[in-house]
């Protein structure tokens, strides 16, 4: 069961989030540029053991976005927000965590802020991705403490140019990923 539903957050901010659930263990899951729709195939499928909580970032899809929000750090802020105010485990139970900045693709502050990431994570690629390399991904796997890289057949994106390949590499984490109570 999927719902879109607003979510008043503690700092004022209502976000549209777009949830399926089937279980108490949220997954956050982010879209890139190609826009929230792009990852419906991944919620679905993700739905099916696990809560998933996939907002629209706020200024897409006509949504509003504040002037407090001006930079990663602060979407970043954002959504840790919304995971503390749900009734579901704690931040650290966060499994997926992608962001796109800019129009560089790159956030250049935002590697030495992954080195402090505490949560498990996964970063899975298309090994033919032309607009954000492989080597890219490889890089900030390696900044992130106990991240995985899962390089996939395709392009940009992963989860529509071989959704199998991204699904068994997402399924795979997911049960190898202890639940934090």
């Amino acid at each position: 069961m999927t719902d879109n539903h607003p979510l008043h957050l503690r700092l004022g901010l209502a976000l549209i989030v777009r949830e399926a659930s089937r279980s108490e263990h949220p997954v956050l899951l982010l879209h890139g540029a190609a826009g929230p729709a792009s990852l419906d195939s991944l919620r679905d499928h993700l739905a099916t053991f696990h809560r998933v909580l996939a907002p629209v970032h706020p200024g897409w899809d006509g949504t509003p976005r504040p002037e407090t929000l001006s930079s990663v750090a602060d979407l970043a802020a954002t959504y840790l927000n919304l995971l503390e105010e749900q009734e579901g485990p704690p931040p650290g139970n966060l499994a997926a965590l992608r962001t796109y900045a800019g129009g560089t693709w790159e956030d250049p502050t935002l590697l030495d802020r992954i080195r402090e990431l505490a949560v498990p994570a996964l970063l899975i690629w298309g090994e033919h991705d032309a607009v954000v390399s492989p080597e890219f991904g490889r890089r900030y796997a390696e900044a992130i403490p106990g991240s995985r890289f899962a390089l996939v057949p395709g392009g940009h994106l992963p989860v529509r140019d071989a959704p199998d390949a991204t699904f068994a590499a997402i399924d795979a984490f997911l049960g190898d990923t202890p639940v934090k109570e």
